[in-house]
């Protein structure tokens, strides 16, 4: 006899949150640590100030394999806080994320403790969705506290590209996460729009907060205004297509004299094992140089040099979708003496409208070389990233 079946999970889903606080076999209490006035967090002072809810160990020791060999009759958590622990129970009953953004920064933190890896997941992609320029800081602030590093490096990022709109305002930061931002280098912004947002931040009208905590900032800033009133300034900005961008600098240059482009602004080299490039490969070499135009290639590499720019890679997207059965590698350098892998696709299916991000751990980066190690790669990448002149070396007009 067969056996027939029907199921509605999204009931059953509903009466499991609707029993949360209603009952269960022990009890989660709750000793928040505490922040003294620089900004570290403290041991707790050892007062219970959430007393928690009653929960079943049974449904918890399901989600957390970390938590299932500490439950007895009570738990005690002394390093989140009372927000965090309850949005982390309420997950357990209902497998839904809900909270303000440090919160869930916080919850993140826990779920990656405990293991919960779906929880983890799931907070990582809300913050992500809720990232803007004008939220940027505040992540950054929390996501150093509970190092949180992803969201970290994504705040960030952020603050560096958007700049205008995330630091409209002075932002609630340690001084050292401020100096970080200032004096990276990688400000998308120009110096009168920055010296006028920096000025700014001096006047009641544009400061947040007034306390001797804020004041600790000031140093910061006008180390930075000094810099930009008086020292040489090479105004960064975010680039879809590197090379795509060097090529429109070029054009931008109206002169019949004019250097060539590839050779002097884009430098590429082939590998000696890849000898069928250019039979592969119609048409001249310089529409490789500046991306546009796919290519193929089979085995060994290629390197692209920008010797005027300076570049710190976010991420690559393609034109066409990277098969599964292809792996190739990517790396960057900043010198000729050392190349650090940047990406390795691992034989995993890239998208084409899919940004792959990356972590390089240079950020000013000269030099690109692509190395395919098994199958046909025939594409066409972009580099993203923000993008700076090299101020001690003059970029080249004419001859």
């Amino acid at each position: 006899m067969s056996t027939l079946e029907e199921a509605d999970v999204a009931s059953a889903a509903a009466a499991l949150k609707n029993c949360f606080g209603l009952g269960g076999d022990f009890t989660v209490a709750v000793e928040e640590p505490r922040e003294d006035a620089g900004g570290t967090i403290r041991p707790p002072i050892g007062t219970i100030i959430c007393a928690g809810e009653p929960v079943w160990s049974i449904l918890l020791a399901q989600w957390s394999p970390v938590l299932s060999n500490l439950i007895n009759a009570k738990v005690v958590i002394r390093d989140f806080s009372a927000p965090a622990v309850e949005a982390f129970l309420r997950f357990v009953y209902s497998g839904i994320v809900r909270g303000p953004l440090f919160t869930l920064v916080e919850l993140s933190a826990m779920a990656d403790k405990y293991q919960v890896e779906q929880l983890h997941a799931l907070c990582i992609k809300a913050v992500r969705n809720g990232l803007r320029a004008e939220n940027a800081c505040e992540l950054l602030a929390c996501a150093d506290r509970f190092r949180a590093d992803a969201l970290r490096l994504e705040a960030l990022r952020k603050i560096f590209i958007c700049a205008e709109e995330a630091l409209r305002e002075r932002p609630a930061v340690c001084p050292k996460l401020l100096e970080e931002i200032l004096e990276s280098g990688l400000v998308c912004i120009g110096r009168k729009k920055f010296l006028s947002i920096l000025e700014g931040w001096g006047t009641g009208r544009k400061r947040k907060d007034s306390s001797a905590e804020a004041d600790s900032l000031q140093p910061v800033i006008s180390r930075k205004i000094t810099q930009l009133q008086n020292g040489v300034y090479s105004e960064p900005w975010h680039s879809g297509d590197v090379l795509g961008d060097a090529w429109k600098d070029y054009e931008a240059i109206e002169h019949e004299n004019k250097l060539p482009f590839l050779g002097v602004y884009v430098n590429m080299m082939l590998s000696p094992d890849n000898y069928l490039f250019l039979a592969n490969n119609t048409g001249p070499l310089d529409r490789y140089a500046r991306n546009e135009k796919a290519f193929r290639i089979t085995k060994g590499w290629i390197t692209w040099r920008v010797p005027y720019y300076s570049v710190y890679v976010t991420g690559f997207t393609f034109s066409s979708d990277v098969p599964a059965g292809v792996r190739f590698q990517l790396y960057g350098a900043s010198d000729r003496a050392q190349w650090h892998l940047i990406l390795d696709s691992e034989k995993v299916a890239i998208k084409c409208s899919q940004t792959v991000a990356v972590n390089c751990p240079v950020r000013e980066l000269k030099a690109f070389r692509l190395q395919v190690l098994h199958g046909d790669f025939y594409n066409q990448f972009c580099i993203r990233g923000i993008v700076r002149q090299v101020t001690d070396v003059p970029l080249p007009q004419v001859v």
